[in-house]
């Protein structure tokens, strides 16, 4: 139920809130939830839907779901860590 209710707020952050509100609901989602691996595929959405051409680094237009996939990987280690895996 987390889950669900967590992806949808996280689908109208992607279209309606700004971007630093997406990316904190996001961090908080990684860290709510056992292996949420959906915070990938909302960066891959949010890159689909607000990159730009224009912004690149050495022809790499996937900031967002690069960052998601590192947020996943460091959410994930850190819980391995502590006593926060839900």
């Amino acid at each position: 139920m987390r889950r669900i209710f967590l992806n949808f707020l996280l689908f109208f952050s992607v279209l309606f809130f700004p971007w630093l509100v997406t990316i904190a609901l996001g961090i908080a989602a990684v860290f709510l939830v056992r292996k949420f691996y959906e915070i990938i595929g909302w960066g891959v959405l949010y890159d689909l839907l607000y990159s730009t051409s224009d912004i690149n680094l050495f022809g790499f237009h996937f900031f967002s779901t690069a960052g998601a996939i590192i947020i996943f990987y460091v959410a994930e280690f850190l819980k391995s860590k502590t006593r926060l895996s839900m």
